[in-house]
């Protein structure tokens, strides 16, 4: 056998018996000294914000939570909260106009300024409107027709909302021009003038909310101007007393108060919160 041979059988010997080596000691390691380290992933959320009830929808300066939904023979009943969070604690107090020259002087506190008005009822096959009756009602309400059957409702959708929000502005009317917009979807029209010893001048307000008229006044512009009464029937007029036996040309009116505006929405309002 030469030297080269006995040389690499030397080298493959050493190496068998090292590898040997090593893995009897790894695995005597294992079996007796084993440790074993266990990571714990913590994932941090910050909880989400709400001001009176986790089921809560902002709508403008409200918190609005669906509280019960209910077919109630033809109908579907779905009643609600509105939480109002606007501050109040410098706001003025609103004047609310009535028949009779009569008034009433309302606290900010106690006046609301969100009119949840229209409302869609979604079903599996249908969209269905509902409204409210008035701003201070907390029920609307969906024609469904007979055998309808609570469990068809998809959910429930504000289309749009009345915000309360102050009107003051001036404008002129006359015979030539007897029509002006006051506030949107409020247009002012003159009436009648009547005109002697003092002129009578009859102005009313026509409004795309049939219950936009309490909050609003309207009077004359400027030295000469003697009263102004809403008609005691209740209608949205107002009989301008001018201390002069000819009306002015123009004439200077000023609405002022505070009027419905309405705002569109689409916004869902979930109905895990007693709705549903």
């Amino acid at each position: 056998m030469t030297r080269g041979i006995v040389a690499t059988a030397l080298v493959v010997f050493l190496l068998a018996g090292f590898g040997g080596w090593f893995l009897s000691r790894s695995s005597a390691t294992d079996s007796v000294g084993q440790t074993t380290t266990t990571m714990t992933v913590t994932t941090t959320e910050p909880p989400v914000a709400y001001f009176n009830s986790p089921y809560e929808t902002l709508i403008g300066p409200a918190a609005v939570v669906a509280t019960d939904l209910r077919l109630d023979g033809d109908e579907i009943i779905l009643e609600f909260t509105v939480d109002e969070l606007q501050p109040v604690g410098d706001a003025a107090s609103v004047t609310r106009f009535f028949g009779f020259g009569l008034v009433e002087e309302v606290p900010a506190e106690e006046l609301g300024i969100v009119y949840l008005d229209a409302w869609t009822l979604e079903t599996a096959g249908d969209a269905i409107p509902g409204s409210v009756a008035t701003p201070a009602a907390r029920t609307v309400r969906f024609d469904v027709g007979e055998n309808f059957s609570e469990d068809a409702v998809t959910g429930v959708r504000l289309e749009s909302y009345g915000l309360l929000v102050p009107v003051d502005t001036e404008f002129t009317l006359d015979l030539d021009s007897d029509t002006a917009t006051v506030a949107p979807g409020i247009n002012a029209r003159l009436l009648a003038v009547t005109e002697q010893a003092r002129t009578i001048i009859q102005v009313e307000l026509i409004s795309e909310r049939e219950f936009n008229y309490d909050n609003l006044a309207v009077a004359g512009v400027g030295p000469g101007w003697k009263s102004a009464v809403r008609e005691a029937e209740g209608r949205p007029r107002w009989n301008l007393t001018y201390d002069f036996s000819e009306a002015p040309s123009p004439i200077p009116i000023r609405v002022y108060g505070a009027a419905w505006t309405t705002i569109e929405s689409g916004v869902e309002i979930p109905l895990e919160g007693g709705g549903r």
